[in-house]
């Protein structure tokens, strides 16, 4: 019997995941809000559902066979009640030895102070808030990822040519998609227990010369950073180098756009 996996968000990731996924003889169930990616993502085999918490955060499709489901829509600002209800409702409708991924993000780090994968962060934001809903049940991961990157997706795109008030002695915490895919593959069929894992690459190098070095790769205009005292953040994370046959592939000091990027 293949697989059962169930990705409920395929977007930029997401849906790259659920093709990677289908290659594995998995049987792959996604959901997006978007009826031409419905359509896209069905022609490649992939059963797709039209769902928008915003609009009902209601599952119309049975979760309660799944052997995994991966949960990758991000908060939104507007209406945080929904997304929370979402959460509530998937785990409404999962079977009880059902695997749960949840794709969270670095962002729940305070801006100061030394942070491990253990601490407690509190409630204060909406995503702190669904990984608390997140690990009320044992039989759930927390993936934290670091800004993502790949394929024609980098902040220099966006970075490029700026003067910008953000502080450039900031260390660049980045991971390629992937990195991302290759270590929720690993997790499915990992019988290792981790409540959180960050997923960052590591490499120690300031925002400043990190935006530098890729737009010197991309032939791009290099950003202009504020220059001051670093916030000192510190993310101490473990859990990654833990997680067996996993580990990182994609330097983002490599990273090059798939096809040359044009303003």
């Amino acid at each position: 019997m293949p697989v059962k996996i169930s990705i409920i968000g395929c977007g930029w990731l997401g849906a790259e995941l659920a093709l990677k996924l289908k290659r594995t003889d998995a049987y792959v169930v996604g959901t997006t809000t978007s009826e031409s990616k419905k359509d896209d993502l069905e022609n490649q085999g992939i059963e797709m559902h039209l769902y928008d918490h915003m609009k009902n955060d209601q599952f119309t499709f049975d979760l309660s066979d799944m052997d995994v489901v991966i949960y990758s829509i991000p908060p939104s600002r507007e209406e945080p009640n929904s997304y929370l209800n979402s959460i509530k409702c998937m785990y409404d409708s999962i079977g009880h030895n059902t695997k749960v991924i949840f794709l969270s993000s670095i962002g729940v780090y305070p801006d100061h102070g030394s942070w491990n994968e253990n601490e407690n962060l509190g409630d204060g934001s909406t995503m702190l808030k669904a990984e608390r809903i997140i690990l009320e049940d044992e039989n759930c991961t927390i993936l934290r990822l670091a800004g993502l990157i790949g394929g024609r997706r980098h902040p220099i795109k966006q970075l490029q040519g700026r003067s910008l008030e953000k502080n450039g002695l900031d260390l660049a915490r980045l991971v390629h998609r992937e990195d991302v895919i290759e270590a929720i593959m690993v997790l499915i069929k990992s019988k290792q227990k981790f409540r959180i894992i960050d997923v960052i690459y590591p490499m120690q190098i300031t925002k400043a010369e990190y935006y530098r070095k890729m737009a010197m790769i991309n032939e791009l205009q290099a950003p202009k950073f504020l220059i001051s005292s670093p916030s000192n953040r510190l993310i101490n994370s473990k859990n990654a180098s833990r997680l067996k046959g996993f580990s990182f592939q994609n330097d983002p000091m490599l990273f090059k756009f798939e096809t040359k990027y044009q303003k």
